[in-house]
Parts: structure tokens; C-alpha cells; sequence
């Protein structure tokens, strides 16, 4: 993509990212978004500005995806025309989506793997919100009241939630919240002086999206040199979502 194309991609990947609840299907727009290209086609007649020429913005969207990206179209323009820029130039004039050249194999396959380490709560926050199903969470600390909240916002939306939590002194002000209103299992400690403990910071939404990481969920994580991936991958999915019922089937 070109430096405006780069732009206009960014900013729409960042606007549903951080402002989602303000446009309708933004989970669906984000997920074609990240397997798809901008272009910035010029039609060659004038604008309404002197000097300026009309311009579509096409959507080469991931053939696997091409369907559902074309009955979202009104969706991508409305968008679209709150992202678009005009330059001394160019004016937008259609939003068009067809279909993103297949280059190899790859291009057939619905992945992706983001990994971050600045913002990771507000990325969890994100996610969280963009679950349409379920979330599935394996963490050895959480204690984080707005995370909590968010959780609690989605099953009154009626997304399933499940939770696994390491038995913490830390964790003791939230566990009996948690068992309240989710599916909530405490993993006791084992081993020498109860040394060994569920050790894990995973999350499953939807059974095809995995935020895997460093990041516990709790506030002084923020604070701390973190990382986290998002991985968009249904088989990776489906391997955490069998850890989570190991560990359940075991206690």
C-alpha cells in the first residue's frame, strides 16, 4: 500500500479498535480488515473542488471473507467517509469491495498473530467487547475491577464466561465476585509447600481468538514491562480451548 492507502488503512483499524461501540458490526469490519488491502483508485474526472479529482476507496478483502464483506458495505462506508482524508487533490467518491489477489496458499487461510506491549489492558478491554459467544479466561491473577466490569457487561449481553484463577491471598477480594455471577473455577495451589500453581495468563473469545502473554490481570500490571499476543487462529484456539478443559477435568 501507498503512504495515503497506509494512512486510511491504519485509521480504520484504530477507530474500531478504540471507538468500536460507535460503529455497527465493528467486531465483523475489524476481523475483514486485518486480511485485507486499501486501495486509492482515481476515476480521472473532476471533483467538486477546482483542480481536484474523485477517488474510490477499494476494499480487496480475503476471498474467504469477500461474501461477508460485501453485505457489510454500508457498514465500511460509514467507516470509511469518518476516516477518509482529502489532500489538495483527490475527493472520495465511491466505496467499492472486490476481491484481494491471491499471491500463495496463505492468502486462503483466516490468521493472524499481533503482538503488543504498550496499551495491553486497553487491547484486553477491546477484545472483551468484541466477543460475540464466549470468553474464556486462564489467569493466575486478576484483581482488576474494570476488566471485571467489562466481563460482567458482556454476559449481561449474553456472552459465556468461564474462569479459571489461581487460589491467591491477592485474588480473595475478587474470587467470591467472580464465582458470583461467571462460571468460575479456583485452582488450588499443589506441591511443596504449595509452591506449584496455575500459572497462566490466556484468554479464548469465541473460540477462535487467543490473547496469550505475559499480562496478568490486575492493576500493577500496566505498569510492568509486558507483552501480549492476539492471535486471530482457530486451531491455536482449539488448543488452549482443550488446555482449559484439562485443567477443569482434573480438579
Amino acid at each position: 500500500m501507498q503512504l495515503r492507502e497506509s494512512k486510511l488503512y491504519s485509521t480504520m483499524i484504530e477507530t474500531l479498535k478504540y471507538d468500536s461501540e460507535n460503529y455497527k458490526d465493528a467486531a465483523e469490519l475489524l476481523t475483514i480488515l486485518m486480511y485485507s488491502e486499501i486501495e486509492l483508485l482515481s476515476s480521472g474526472f473532476y471533483a467538486r473542488k477546482s483542480n481536484h479529482y474523485w477517488e474510490d476507496v477499494i476494499i480487496r478483502a480475503n476471498i474467504p471473507l469477500l461474501k461477508k464483506a460485501r453485505t457489510l458495505h454500508q457498514s465500511f462506508k460509514t467507516l470509511i467517509v469518518d476516516c477518509y482524508a482529502e489532500d489538495n487533490k483527490y475527493e472520495l467518491e465511491n466505496i467499492r469491495i472486490r476481491p484481494k489477489q491471491i499471491l500463495s496458499s496463505d492468502d486462503l487461510e483466516i490468521q493472524s498473530h499481533m503482538a503488543t506491549f504498550s496499551k495491553i489492558r486497553e487491547e484486553i478491554i477491546q477484545s472483551i467487547r468484541m466477543a460475540k459467544h464466549s470468553i474464556w479466561i486462564s489467569v493466575a491473577w486478576f484483581t482488576d475491577e474494570a476488566l471485571y466490569q467489562e466481563l460482567y457487561n458482556q454476559q449481561k449481553n449474553g456472552i459465556h464466561i468461564r474462569i479459571l484463577i489461581s487460589s491467591e491471598e491477592s485474588n480473595k477480594r475478587m474470587i467470591p465476585k467472580l464465582k458470583e455471577q461467571f462460571e468460575t473455577i479456583v485452582v488450588n495451589r499443589w506441591g511443596y509447600n504449595d509452591y506449584n500453581r496455575l500459572h497462566s495468563k490466556y484468554c479464548i473469545i469465541d473460540y477462535s481468538i487467543v490473547l496469550h502473554g505475559s499480562f496478568n490481570w490486575t492493576p500493577t500490571a500496566s505498569h510492568n514491562e509486558e507483552h501480549l499476543t492476539v492471535s486471530v487462529d482457530r486451531q491455536l484456539a482449539e488448543q488452549y480451548t482443550e488446555n482449559f478443559k484439562g485443567i477443569m477435568s482434573s480438579l
